[in-house]
């Protein structure tokens, strides 16, 4: 079993609303539950900001690379993107590969939030 948990942040001291700059951390945490070795091949992650501008990321691994994770053990990464916008959305695809098969893990949509979005609640 793979299992993956993003988690995104607004970073208001790092934006600067005034320019059309809004700043998002996220929380990435995979699990590999296999009894093999799971090697992340791929990503695409697709980011669309509230006027429908998408930026897609295309990439080997995880940030240009592969990703080995040993059987039974977790990998915690954060990181980070920028919109022109206050507001969107992230969703994508993992691709990984065990001894035995090759997957794919579907991350599903989530919203990118702040308090600078007529719509945001907190």
């Amino acid at each position: 079993m793979f299992s993956s948990v993003f988690n995104p942040i607004f970073l208001d001291d790092y934006s600067i609303p005034d320019e059309s700059v809004f700043v998002w951390a996220y929380h990435i945490n995979i699990s590999n539950s296999f009894d093999s070795l799971l090697v992340i091949k791929k990503r695409i992650f697709n980011i669309i900001d509230s006027q429908g501008q998408s930026n897609i990321v295309n990439s080997d691994g995880l940030f240009g690379e592969d990703v080995i994770l040993e059987p039974k053990s977790e990998l915690n990464l954060v990181s980070g993107l920028i919109l022109s916008q206050p507001s969107g959305m992230f969703f994508g695809t993992i691709f990984y590969e065990t001894e035995k098969k090759d997957f794919s893990f579907e991350i599903p949509p989530f919203s990118l939030d702040s308090p600078y979005d007529s719509n945001f609640k907190n």
